[in-house]
């Protein structure tokens, strides 16, 4: 975790946490990125990750920071690359 959590940022996650379990809610993606950088202390985006058919895609979360990783994600998770 990046550091301790304030009480708001807590409250957040608690509150998201339990609008899911209580009424099946589902977090925005604004929301759960928001999430994550609560809970790793740095920030996420979503990014749409896509194969070589026009089918293949994904919603990913990952770290800013990390972006560059984006097409060796895309060639794990889509079977895409070579040996």
């Amino acid at each position: 975790m990046g550091g301790e959590p304030t009480d708001d940022q807590l409250k957040r996650l608690y509150d998201s946490v339990d609008s899911y379990v209580k009424i099946g809610v589902m977090p925005e993606d604004e929301e759960i990125c928001d999430l994550l950088e609560i809970i790793h202390g740095e920030p996420f985006v979503r990014k749409t990750i896509r194969g070589c058919c026009q089918g293949d895609w994904n919603g990913c979360y990952l770290p800013a920071s990390k972006l560059d990783m984006l097409p060796y994600i895309e060639a794990v998770y889509f079977g895409t690359g070579a040996e």
